[in-house]
């Protein structure tokens, strides 16, 4: 969590949604002991994120892009802690075409940089929104071997990808030749 304290969005992404979903739960949870989070389904009822939003069926992204409600209608807060929110799935998920707009992830995003606040997205890894979310200032966590790692986001890093499921492959090296070159960048 701490090595993504200079996102304010990312897309958790890879092969097995479920364990996406789990890996989001988790960095979701570190990451709300120092800021608030929201963690957002763009799958539809993934169990995780499902259980953790109450199991009950309510309005969520979609509902938010293609009927303008704020995130306050939707977020729905996690017992316990204070600091985290889950942002359901939404009726119709998978193809509203409102999530295609980028102007309004990008605003989205904004918002949880100014609030200097976190949005985890769990997606699928052929996602169409996973480039748009890139251009809009998301990275990537992604949960599968780095060379299936889908393109046009930046990757943040790999988890559960070294031997078996649940290794956690060391991003210092990539953290560190990620801020070498945005401080060639002048970024």
């Amino acid at each position: 969590a701490a090595q993504l304290a200079e996102w304010a969005a990312i897309v958790v992404a890879g092969p097995e949604m479920e364990t996406a979903a789990q890996f989001a739960l988790g960095i979701a949870t570190a990451a709300s002991a120092s800021r608030r989070v929201a963690i957002a389904d763009l799958c539809g009822e993934l169990t995780p994120i499902y259980a953790l939003a109450g199991g009950e069926d309510a309005p969520g992204l979609a509902d938010s892009f293609r009927d303008g409600l704020g995130l306050h209608e939707i977020a729905r807060p996690v017992a316990g802690n204070a600091s985290l929110f889950v942002l359901q799935a939404g009726e119709g998920i998978l193809d509203e075409p409102a999530l295609l707009s980028v102007e309004r992830w990008t605003r989205l995003i904004g918002g949880f940089s100014e609030a200097g606040g976190l949005l985890v997205l769990v997606a699928p890894a052929t996602s169409r929104l996973i480039p748009l979310l890139g251009t809009a200032g998301a990275g990537l966590v992604f949960t599968g071997p780095r060379r299936h790692a889908p393109g046009g986001i930046t990757l943040i890093g790999t988890v559960g990808t070294v031997g078996t499921v649940g290794t956690v492959v060391p991003p210092a090296r990539r953290w560190r030749r990620l801020r070498a070159v945005r401080e060639y960048a002048g970024g």
